[in-house]
C-alpha cells in the first residue's frame, strides 16, 4: 500500500483494565455539564469485539433515569463533534500586488480558498475569502482588513490567477461525460469561457502531483495536464461480429466493447486515464495536445520555461515511466522520474506549425538522465535557473519516502539544453544529523512562485522530525536558515510570499490553526532574522466551548532514547525517537486518564505536532493521546542499507508488557516499547527500519499492555495497527 510522508490518525483505543474483556459498559457522568469551562466531557469507555470492530456497550441493567442521561451524554458528544468538525481549513493562498503605497505603508490584496465540512452532503463547501494586507514599509506592523462574507464558490476543480494576477482561471471538471468548462475572469466579470469536448481530453488533473496548470508569461496560453481521451471502443452486432464504422450505437441488437484494459496509478487514481499534457490560447479557444511525448510517459508538474522573443516556447514537465506495471504513485516517492523539455504547440498558423515540425526536432529532452528522481520544477524569477526537488535516495533504495535533496540547472537563454546538462547539488542528502541539526530535506510540495525579492532564495516547508518548519534556501551558495523559530514545538504551512514578507499557518494539538506574518526584521551580512505577528481572522474561528476545552490541554514531544544500544546498530538507529503526548494541565493524584495511542500508517511516514480535529476532539473529552513517530519514520538511506540486512531474519514477537505498577512515564515508555527488555529481545530496531513482516493472514496487529489484576493502573494501552 502506498505511504503518506504526513500521516493522519489511524487507529487506536483506550480501555480501563478491569473491564478490558469480554465488553465495557460506558462510563457516564450524568452531572456532566458541557456549558463550564471547568467540567471535562467524561470518556467513553470501548471495546475491541471479536469482529475487530469498535463498538459502545449496550446500556443494561439501567433505570430510566441513568438511561436518560446517557442519551444526553451521547447527545452532548455529538454535538461537541460536529462543533470540532466546523472549523475550516484553508485550502490555497494567493496574494497580489496593489499600486497603492505611502511614505510608510504598502498594501496588498490576499485571497483564500477556504474548505468546512458539510456533513449533510458529506462533501466539502468551498469559499472565497479576501483581505486587505497593510504594512508598514519598517515591518513593525501589519494590519489585515478582511471582507464581511465569504463568497461560496461550487463546482470548482481549480482556480489559478495569472502572474500579473489581472486574470483568473477557474476550471470545472465533468461529474459524467460533459466537457470540461474554462473560465477566464477579470476583476469584475466572466471574459470568456470555453467547453472542451471529451473527444479532446478528459478532467483536468488537480490532484497536487501530476496536476500542473501553467500561465505563460504573456498570459494568452495556458499549459495544463488533463486526462487522454478515450480510445474508441468497438461496437459488435448481436452474433458476435464487429459492426463498421459510422453505424449507430443505439441500433437494435448492437453491444459495446471495452477495447483494451488500461491500467491506471491506483489509490485515487482509479478509472482515471493517462496524464498528457495540452496547451489552451485563452484568445482562440484552441486546445492543443503536446507532441513529441513518448507514450510509455505518464506527465505531471508542467510549467512554462522561460520565453525570448522570436524563439520557440517551451515547456517542463515531470515524466513517470511505467514500463512494466504501475505499481501505485500516491505518497510513492520511489517511483522514478524526470524532467523533460519540450517545445509548446504553435497557435498562430497551421502552416507556420507543419513547416517549424518539418526542419526542428519536437521530441521531448531528458535532462535529468544522470539522476533517478526529478520533480517539483520551479523557474528562478530572472529564468536563469531551474531548481529541482529529487527523492533519489527513496528511488535507489525503494523506500517509499527518505531523505530528498535540491538541485539546481542553469538555464541558457536560447533554452537549447541537451541531455549532458549539468546539475548542481544545492542541498545533498544528510546521511545523519547531528543533536539539534538539520536532518535532512523533506518536502511534500512547493509553492508556484517561491522566491524571495532577491530572485535566489527559495521558500519551503520541509518537515524536522515530528514538527513542519519552514526553510530558506540560497540556491546559489546553498544556504540554509530555519526561519521559524527554533524553540517552538508548532508545525507550519506556507501560504504564500509577498515580496519578502511570508504569510503561513501556524498550529499545534491542543492550538487551533493560526495566520502568521513574517517579515525580515533585522538584514546584513549573512545574518537574518524573522518576527512573526498573529494575524486576527475570521477563518479559523471555533465555538468558545472548544476553544475552552482545548485550553485546558498541553502537549509536548518526547525523545524515547534506545535502549542497550550494541555493536552492530548503526549510527542512525542509536539516536532517540520522538513521540507527542497530549494530555491535560490538570493532574490528577488518585488516577490516570485513559491513554489513547495514535500509530501513523507508514511505514515511512512521520505524524506532526499540527492540529488535527479528530485527535483534538478525543483530547477534549478527557483521554491522554500518544502520538508516536515509530521506527520507519522518513529514514535516512544510510540507515537503510543496514536496517534491510539486518532486518532479513525473522523478528521474534515482543516481549509481554504484563505487571506492575506503573507510573504514568512508565505507561507511555511501555506503550512505546522501551522498557527493560531480555537480552534476545529485537524489538528495539534502528531508527528507520522497517516493522517485522505482517502475517499473511491479516493486514493488522494489535498489542495490549495489560498490567496484574492487582494494579492500581488507571488505564492500560490496546495497540492497533492498520494499513
Amino acid at each position: 500500500m502506498a505511504c503518506s510522508r504526513v500521516a493522519n490518525w489511524c487507529v487506536a483505543v483506550a480501555v480501563s483494565p478491569s473491564t478490558l474483556f469480554p465488553r465495557i459498559s460506558p462510563t457516564l457522568n450524568p452531572n456532566l455539564n458541557y456549558l463550564s469551562s471547568s467540567v471535562a466531557p467524561t470518556p467513553l469507555s470501548l471495546s475491541l469485539t471479536g469482529s475487530r470492530r469498535f463498538s459502545s456497550s449496550p446500556v443494561s441493567a439501567m433505570d430510566k433515569e441513568d438511561a436518560a442521561a446517557a442519551e444526553q451524554e451521547y447527545a452532548l458528544h455529538s454535538t461537541l463533534l460536529l462543533e470540532f468538525t466546523a472549523i475550516s481549513a484553508i485550502d490555497k493562498a494567493w496574494l497580489f500586488k496593489s499600486h497603492t503605497h505611502t511614505a510608510s505603508a504598502s498594501s496588498s490584496h490576499a485571497m483564500f480558498c477556504v474548505s468546512q465540512p458539510n456533513l449533510l452532503v458529506n462533501k466539502r463547501k468551498k469559499s472565497i475569502v479576501s483581505a486587505t494586507i497593510l504594512t508598514q514599509n519598517d515591518a513593525s506592523s501589519v494590519t489585515f482588513q478582511w471582507a464581511p462574507f465569504p463568497i461560496q464558490v461550487s463546482g470548482v476543480s481549480a482556480m489559478v490567477p495569472s502572474p500579473s494576477g489581472s486574470k483568473l482561471l477557474i476550471v470545472r471538471n465533468p461529474e459524467s461525460d460533459g466537457p470540461c468548462r474554462f473560465e477566464i475572469w477579470s476583476s469584475s466579470q466572466l471574459q470568456k469561457e470555453f467547453h472542451i469536448p471529451p473527444s479532446k481530453h478528459g478532467s483536468v488533473y488537480t490532484d497536487g502531483w501530476f496536476e500542473g496548470i501553467s500561465w505563460n508569461s504573456d498570459e494568452t496560453c495556458i499549459a495544463y495536464v488533463a486526462e487522454e481521451p478515450a480510445p474508441t471502443k468497438p461496437t459488435f452486432n448481436d452474433l458476435g461480429g464487429y459492426k463498421k464504422a459510422g453505424s449507430s450505437e443505439k441500433d437494435c441488437g448492437t453491444w459495446k466493447g471495452q477495447g483494451e484494459w488500461e491500467e491506471d496509478w491506483g489509490e485515487t487514481y482509479a478509472g482515471k486515464r493517462q496524464p498528457a499534457p495540452f496547451v489552451i490560447n485563452i484568445n482562440s479557444g484552441e486546445v492543443q495536445a503536446v507532441k513529441g511525448i513518448d507514450k510509455s510517459l505518464s506527465v505531471g508538474q508542467v510549467v512554462w520555461a522561460p520565453s525570448t522573443e522570436g524563439s520557440a516556447q517551451h515547456l517542463v514537465f515531470v515524466g513517470w515511466t511505467f514500463e512494466t506495471r504501475k505499481l501505485g504513485i500516491k505518497y510513492c516517492y520511489n517511483r522514478p522520474c524526470a524532467l523533460y523539455v519540450v517545445k509548446a504547440p504553435h497557435h498562430e498558423s497551421k502552416a507556420n506549425e507543419t513547416e517549424i515540425h518539418s526542419t526542428e526536432d519536437v521530441q521531448a529532452v531528458n535532462l535529468t538522465q544522470t539522476i533517478s528522481s526529478a520533480f517539483f520544477p520551479r523557474f528562478s524569477p530572472d529564468g536563469k535557473f531551474l531548481v529541482f526537488v529529487s527523492a533519489r535516495s527513496s528511488v535507489d533504495s525503494g523506500v517509499h519516502s527518505a531523505t530528498d535533496s535540491l538541485h539546481r540547472i542553469d538555464w541558457p537563454e536560447d533554452s537549447k539544453l541537451y541531455k549532458s546538462a549539468k546539475i548542481h547539488e544545492v542541498i545533498p542528502v544528510v546521511l545523519f544529523a547531528e543533536d539539534g541539526g538539520f536532518p535532512g530535506l523533506y518536502c511534500s510540495t512547493i509553492l508556484s512562485d517561491p522566491w524571495l525579492s532577491d530572485g535566489y532564495t527559495l521558500v519551503i516547508a520541509s518537515i524536522w522530525h515530528s514538527s513542519q518548519v519552514l526553510l530558506s534556501i540560497n540556491v546559489l551558495s546553498g544556504e540554509l536558515l530555519r526561519i521559524t523559530p527554533a524553540d517552538s514545538n508548532f508545525s507550519w504551512s506556507l501560504l504564500a510570499l509577498d515580496g519578502n514578507n511570508i504569510l503561513a499557518v501556524s498550529s499545534s494539538p491542543v492550538d487551533v490553526p493560526q495566520i502568521k506574518y513574517g517579515a525580515i526584521v533585522k538584514k546584513a551580512a549573512n545574518n537574518k532574522e524573522w518576527s512573526w505577528s498573529d494575524v486576527a481572522n475570521p477563518i479559523f474561528k471555533c465555538s468558545d466551548k472548544v476553544r475552552s476545552l482545548i485550553s485546558s490541554l498541553t502537549f509536548s514531544i518526547m525523545k524515547i532514547s534506545v535502549k542497550d544500544i550494541s555493536a552492530s546498530l548503526t549510527k542512525g538507529a542509536s539516536q532517540p525517537y520522538e513521540a507527542i503526548f497530549v494530555s491535560s494541565k490538570t493532574k490528577k493524584s488518585d488516577a490516570l486518564d485513559p491513554l489513547i495511542v495514535v500509530l501513523h500508517g507508514g511505514p515511512h511516514t512521520v505524524s506532526l505536532s499540527s492540529f488535527s480535529k479528530p485527535l483534538a476532539y478525543l483530547s477534549s473529552l478527557g483521554y491522554s493521546l500518544l502520538i508516536v513517530n515509530y521506527r520507519c519514520h522518513p529514514p535516512s538511506p544510510a540507515a537503510v542499507a543496514a536496517t534491510v540486512r539486518r532486518n532479513r531474519r525473522r523478528l521474534p514477537p515482543p516481549p509481554s508488557l504484563s505487571g506492575g505498577h506503573f507510573s504514568g512515564e512508565a505507561r507511555v515508555r511501555l506503550a512505546l516499547g522501551s522498557a527493560s527488555q531480555p537480552a534476545n529481545s529485537r524489538q528495539q530496531r534502528s531508527s528507520h527500519a522497517p516493522p517485522p513482516s505482517r502475517a499473511s493472514s491479516g493486514a493488522w496487529t494489535a498489542r495490549a499492555a495489560v498490567p496484574a489484576p492487582e494494579s492500581r493502573r488507571a488505564s492500560a494501552v490496546l495497540l492497533v495497527g492498520f494499513s
